[in-house]
């Protein structure tokens, strides 16, 4: 009941659209004609044009009518648009929806190994998320790293051989 309430409102004020710009736009011209006639006659004779100011009148009913007339359009080539887009069929439509759910549960199954969007490194000893680079658990203090007691490099807590020289570590 309210789209065709609305589809009536709209109908309307695009046939009023187009008929004020038409208005606008004809009595602009004939402005614009009137007082460039009036000029190039009274400046021919040397005398003062006394309706010159009708060409800036006309040229802003011109403006207005051209104004009017793009608005009423618009609705309508909104209506063409919208129809070259028809709706999605249904068994489509169900299929987008069960991939944006598991892809929302895919990403809650991962929240847990991020940290304010950056990946974690995980505590040994509390489980506590870490901002990746960090040495020390932010919660329980424990090292989440190994240095290399022949090159000194730091390791992951977990890693087992050097990143760096590979020797056991």
């Amino acid at each position: 009941m309210t789209y065709i309430i609305e589809n009536k409102k709209y109908k309307r004020i695009t046939k009023l659209l187009k008929v004020l710009g038409v208005f606008l736009l004809i009595i602009g011209v004939a402005g614009i004609v009137a007082g460039m006639a009036d000029f190039f006659i009274n400046i021919s004779n040397d005398h003062q044009p006394k309706l010159f100011f009708l060409i800036f009148i006309g040229f802003g009913c011109a403006t207005g009518g051209i104004i009017c007339s793009v608005f009423a359009g618009q609705r309508n080539l909104q209506v063409k648009i919208a129809a070259q887009n028809p709706p999605m069929d249904p068994e489509m439509q169900s299929i987008i929806d069960e991939t944006n759910e598991m892809m929302a549960e895919a990403a809650k199954a991962a929240k847990p190994n991020i940290v304010e969007g950056v990946n974690a490194n995980t505590c040994k000893r509390c489980g506590q998320a870490n901002r990746v680079g960090a040495k020390f658990c932010c919660n329980c203090g424990a090292a989440l790293t190994k240095k290399c007691p022949y090159c000194g490099t730091e390791n992951d807590d977990g890693a087992k051989y050097c990143n760096s020289c590979g020797k056991l570590l």
